[in-house]
Formats: C-alpha cells, structure tokens, sequence
C-alpha cells in the first residue's frame, strides 16, 4: 500500500479539491470525477486501505455525495482508529471532521475537530483558522470559540 500521503494527495485530488475549496468551478471538474473512479476502483482492490476510503469520502464530500461520504470517511477511522496509530489515526480524523463539514454535519465536524485537537498531530488551531477546508462551518459559534481559544479572531 502506498503511504497515506501520496494516496490522499494524488493530482487529480488535488485538482478536485483546489477547484471546489477556493469556488474556482460553477460544477465539479473532471478531475473529481477521475478521482472518484480511482479511489473507488483502489477501495474495491483493498478494502482494508483506510486511506483509500478517507480519500473517497472526501471527494465524495467536495462532490456533494454527503452521505456517501461520511460512510467512506467514518469507515476509514473504523479501520485506522488513533489508538492504533497515533499519527495516521489522527490524520483519519481530521479528514472525518472535514468531511462532516463538508457534509452538512457541523457539530460532527466540530466535535471531531476537538478529539483530534486532543492528539498530538498535524492539525492545529492556527491550521484552522487558516485553512479554506474549514470554509463550509467557519461562522458555526462552537468553531468560532475554537478560534477565539487559540487567539486568532481580534473580532
């Protein structure tokens, strides 16, 4: 299996991703749908990959496929839980949280937001307040206060 890295950071992920975060496509562009092929396809082949259903879920979630989505990324926590790896594990969480917010799920996103800020890791308040990923639940109140914790609103 490939490092969770390079998996989740393909270009045609990438690609999707750029385009629907910073609103630069009206619809989705084919690189969403070639990532959506491929993540499925690399899910089908190996399945115990929970990177590939992590990915999956989130070009589900950019693509508006919210329930699918949150599937995909809540199984690839199933499969790779913090317990089991502190870093990857974490990672599987972050993207979760990304996912519900990007789901329509903000108090899921939130509250996974705070189990993984309880973990040593990449995320960060700082990250968050910077991050266009975070956009869809950036005025929720519980996000806001995370932020305002951190010191980063002078609102």
């Amino acid at each position: 299996s490939e490092p969770i890295d390079e998996v989740i950071l393909t270009r045609s992920l990438a690609e999707c991703q750029s385009h629907i975060v910073l609103g630069a496509a009206e619809k989705p562009p084919l690189a969403c749908e070639y990532a959506r092929v491929y993540f499925e396809r690399a899910r089908d082949a190996s399945p115990a990959d929970p990177a590939l259903h992590s990915a999956l879920g989130w070009v589900y979630a950019l693509t508006g496929r919210g329930e699918e989505a949150v599937s995909a990324g809540e199984q690839a926590v199933e499969l790779l839980p913090i317990t089991a790896d502190a870093m990857a594990g974490q990672t599987m969480l972050e993207q979760l949280a990304k996912i519900y917010a990007w789901s329509g799920e903000p108090d899921l996103a939130i509250a996974t937001i705070e189990e993984s800020l309880a973990h040593p890791g990449w995320l960060s308040v700082p990250m968050l307040g910077l991050d266009p990923d975070w956009d869809p639940i950036r005025e929720e109140p519980r996000f806001v206060e995370l932020l305002d914790r951190g010191g980063l609103r002078a609102d």
